[in-house]
């Protein structure tokens, strides 16, 4: 059986606010868990710096669609997409990453990242305050 980690919230106000004292189980917390949690608990999970892979043909939760006959590699969104381009099949092969970049944004759907070098980082696993977020945000 695989133990659980336990991690006692870090709240805006360092020795009070809304969570404290309460340990919480953060292990395979799904983001919207996450979400839901750090704006109950005036905390927030540290960002993680991405360099994305825009050489990978499509973006996550999109798949090379197999049964394309065209040549165009084209992507189709999986049923795990649920942004604003559902339903659309589109092929990035002559997109550049500016290109890529915008329809992303447009399409709330993103490269996975190259294996970020995470020596100096933060455990983004733990939650942090809002003061040291915005000290990050500001220095």
């Amino acid at each position: 059986m695989e133990s659980m980690v336990l991690y006692t919230p870090i709240t805006f106000h360092n020795d009070i606010g809304p969570c404290m004292g309460n340990n919480l189980v953060y292990r395979n917390m799904p983001e919207e868990d996450k979400i839901a949690w750090a704006t109950r608990c005036l905390a927030n999970w540290p960002c993680v710096m991405c360099r994305r892979r825009y050489s990978d043909y499509c973006p996550e939760k999109w798949t090379l669609d197999k049964h394309d006959t065209t040549g165009k590699l084209m992507c189709i969104p999986s049923d795990e997409y649920q942004g604003p381009c559902t339903g659309q099949t589109i092929s990035f092969l002559n997109y550049n990453i500016a290109m890529q970049k915008q329809w992303s944004q447009r399409c709330h759907a993103w490269w996975p990242c190259d294996e970020p070098d995470l020596s100096n980082m933060p455990d983004t696993t733990l939650p942090i305050s809002m003061a040291a977020t915005l000290y990050r945000i500001t220095h």
